[in-house]
């Protein structure tokens, strides 16, 4: 189940600083976890986007979608 939209901002942000350098990334997708104190342990997946400008190319890491780790360790 998607719990993206229950997860505040800090958390999905913390879970990003543990990213590696976009601009250098091989990874279409990467998964990160961050520790959220109503809910535990959550595992939030993110997509690798490139935005153009003119001649600057700007890569970032957006948040696809967030699981708790109870439910991904169940469907494995």
């Amino acid at each position: 189940m998607n719990i993206l939209s229950k997860l505040r901002g800090q958390h999905v942000a913390l879970a990003g600083q543990t990213l590696p350098d976009c601009a250098t990334a091989k990874d279409t997708f990467r998964e990160a976890e961050v520790d959220v104190p109503e809910l535990g342990k959550v595992f939030i997946l993110f997509k690798r986007f490139r935005s153009k400008h003119g001649k600057s190319i700007t890569w970032f890491w957006a948040a696809q979608a967030a699981a708790q780790a109870s439910d991904v360790f169940r469907e494995r």
